[in-house]
């Protein structure tokens, strides 16, 4: 029998000056603009975040429109007035940190609005491997929803998309205690915060195409279960997922922004197993402007925005229909229950 020792082992790592991160996206949709400032942390150090303090933020347009930022929390600055843009015309961001660095971003060009054409519901299966203590693989196939979606033609064929969802599950609870018998009708809000990038792509016959499988969700997700029985009279005999209101956000970018958004997503995705997206230096399209060494991480983005709502009615773990939707309900909290429907139950 052989035996051993482990030793530790340390690297070494050099050491460089923080650099200035920089979280910044302006829309055309009237409204306050936030940009996050930030700095980078060693290797060793076991804080995650360090607000840049105390710097002065301008965003300028190319019609010599200036708007400024005041400081509202810890590295996060909001623009002292509402920001209405116009497609076609450029924006520039500013910063000036408390050292003295000035830092300015590429100039970005407010993207034209593009519709979303089509949200593509299936009823589809996602087979997910795993692996066993030993190392043996295994295959669990889970039942749900895929959801794709179909572009407009943008104005100009370098364009490229982020996506966000939402989505509010209604579902149904029914309760008794004999001879009373309890109707409730409840839902679940989800704020997704997972973000898909995808560039513009047409076919040989120039008909843009369906981006397939945008995201899936899974009945499982859509189940009510589990259940807080002590919000509700009597036993809890059955409760049932009725409906949903589904939101996807469409944020039309260049084909710049659309390649810096797939590197920080491969880089989130990656979890350190095998067949994971491999690691990419993540560029950046803001500078230093008094000194060329020091870097500075992030992008700012110009984004035009649209959305589109579907309503989709549930069957026993299958799509009943789905049809298109006019607004997306406004609740105060995440999750509730009435005894009567709500204004905004989807009824069969």
């Amino acid at each position: 029998m052989a035996y051993g020792c482990e030793d530790f082992f340390v690297p070494e790592i050099e050491q460089t000056p923080r650099s200035l991160v920089v979280e910044a996206i302006l829309t055309d949709e009237p409204g306050y603009c936030d940009v996050k400032l930030s700095r980078t942390s060693e290797f060793s150090d076991r804080s995650y975040y360090y607000g840049e303090r105390g710097a002065e933020v301008y965003i300028w347009s190319q019609i010599g429109e200036s708007f400024g930022f005041t400081e509202i929390s810890s590295g996060v600055y909001r623009s002292n007035d509402s920001i209405t843009t116009q497609s076609g015309l450029n924006y520039l961001l500013y910063i000036k940190t408390k050292d003295g660095n000035t830092f300015m971003s590429e100039p970005q060009k407010m993207q034209e609005k593009c519709d979303i054409e089509e949200i593509v519901l299936r009823d589809s299966v996602m087979r997910e491997v795993n692996y066993n203590y030993w190392g043996e693989p295994y295959v669990r196939d889970f039942e749900g929803i895929s959801f794709n979606v179909k572009p407009a033609l943008p104005q100009k064929p370098d364009a490229g998309f982020i996506y966000q969802w939402g989505s509010l599950i209604n579902y149904l609870v029914f309760s008794s205690e004999p001879p009373a018998e309890f109707y409730y009708y409840c839902w679940k809000l989800y704020n997704n915060r997972t973000f898909f990038v995808y560039d513009y792509y047409q076919d040989l016959s120039e008909q843009s195409m369906i981006l397939d499988d945008l995201h899936f969700m899974s009945y499982y997700t859509i189940s009510p279960e589990p259940l807080d029985s002590s919000r509700f009279e009597g036993t809890v005999q059955s409760a049932i997922s009725y409906s949903i209101y589904y939101k996807l956000k469409q944020y039309t970018i260049d084909t710049e922004a659309a390649k810096f958004w797939r590197s920080v997503k491969r880089q989130g995705d990656a979890s350190g197993k095998l067949f994971d997206p491999l690691e990419e230096e993540i560029g950046s399209n803001i500078s230093c402007q008094t000194d060329s060494s020091i870097c500075a991480y992030g992008f700012f983005n110009t984004a035009s925005v649209t959305e589109k709502i579907v309503k989709v009615k549930l069957g026993t773990r299958e799509i009943r229909s789905v049809e298109m939707g006019d607004t997306f309900p406004v609740v105060e909290n995440t999750e509730g229950c009435l005894e009567q429907p709500t204004d905004f139950w989807i009824n069969y």
